[in-house]
């Protein structure tokens, strides 16, 4: 009897483990950051569908592209329009015509990264191509920065440039080895933003 009541344990556990979904974040990480359309990803069992919202005004929510085809996954981009210290989403749930909510997750709110101008030289010989980026330790990979273009200024004097490309002759009475401040416009192309970003450029033969 003793040996069936503990079979009868053992499968008891193991049934209420095979139901129970383990759910792995980190908290440190919980950010969500401004003028950048965030990707949420919801993922409920046995849910007809499910969804997000967030009560304050400043942050809109609408659904996402991203990772379609995922069965019940639901992806959405939480924009944040102005600078908040935290954010609370409620994750909701559909299940035979009922509204749950199954979650409610703070987040911290920061800035989005600058990127900065990843040239170091300016050639006598061929110009450079201004290149605007972002560091190596920064997650996000899907954004792009288009240099509008900039101006440069040395001595008494300055030179502007159009798009990304500062020709051979622009610095043509600089000595190499002379180092020259340089103003970049570029614009976002995820929040379509214009931004100006500073640099330094070294003089090469």
């Amino acid at each position: 009897m003793k040996t069936k009541g503990l079979i009868l344990l053992l499968c008891c556990c193991f049934q209420a483990l095979s139901q129970t979904q383990a759910v792995i974040g980190q908290p440190e990480m919980r950010v969500l950051y401004m003028n950048y359309a965030n990707i949420i990803e919801c993922s409920m069992m046995d849910a007809d569908s499910s969804y997000v919202i967030c009560q304050d005004e400043s942050v809109f929510i609408t659904p996402s592209t991203y990772n379609v085809g995922l069965g019940q996954n639901a992806c959405f981009e939480v924009y944040i329009s102005n600078f908040i210290k935290t954010v609370e989403l409620e994750v909701h749930v559909l299940k035979n015509g009922v509204d749950f909510i199954v979650s409610k997750e703070p987040f911290k709110v920061k800035a989005f990264p600058k990127p900065f101008m990843q040239n170091t030289t300016v050639s006598h010989t061929t110009g450079a191509k201004i290149q605007i980026g972002l560091g190596p330790d920064c997650p996000f990979t899907n954004v792009d920065f288009e240099v509008s273009g900039g101006f440069i200024d040395f001595d008494a004097d300055s030179y502007t440039f159009n798009g990304n490309l500062i020709p051979p002759d622009a610095l043509k009475s600089i000595k190499p080895g002379k180092k020259v401040p340089v103003q970049i416009t570029y614009q976002n192309s995820k929040n379509g933003a214009m931004e100006v970003c500073s640099g330094i450029l070294t003089v090469v033969p």
